[in-house]
C-alpha cells in the first residue's frame, strides 16, 4: 500500500525550520541533532525537504487512525549530500475528506 493521495503530498517549511531542524524545540531538538550529524541543517533545507518527500513513493508500513484522520508510517534511507544512506521513519497526515497528506514527523529507524 502506497500513501493515498501521494501526488499531492507536502510539507509545510515550519515543520522543518521550526521543528525537526530546531535545535531550541521542546521535543525536536534530539530530531534536529540527529539530522544535523548526518548532514542536515536550514542551510539546506531544500535538499531535506525533496529527500523526505522521496517517502511519498515508499510503500506504508502501518496506519494509525485517530479523530482527524490517519497517520501512515513509512520507513526508509535518507540521503545526504554525500550520498550516504541512513534509515529514518516519516510519519504523514491524511485528514478525513481531505486530499493532500502532510508530514507530521521524522525520526531516525531503530535497528531492529
Amino acid at each position: 500500500m502506497f500513501l493515498p493521495y501521494r501526488e499531492n503530498a507536502y510539507i509545510n517549511v515550519n515543520k522543518l525550520e521550526n521543528y525537526l531542524l530546531s535545535e531550541t524545540h521542546v521535543i525536536g531538538k534530539n530530531k534536529a541533532k540527529f539530522f544535523k550529524k548526518i548532514g542536515f541543517n536550514l542551510l539546506n533545507i531544500k535538499q531535506f525537504e525533496t529527500e523526505l518527500l522521496k517517502f511519498k513513493d515508499f510503500e506504508v508500513s502501518e496506519v494509525v487512525e485517530n479523530e482527524y484522520g490517519r497517520k501512515y508510517i513509512i520507513s526508509g534511507e535518507i540521503s545526504n549530500s554525500d550520498n550516504k544512506k541512513f534509515g529514518i521513519v516519516t510519519v504523514w497526515m491524511l485528514e478525513f475528506n481531505d486530499q493532500k497528506p502532510y508530514l507530521v514527523t521524522s525520526y531516525p529507524q531503530k535497528d531492529v
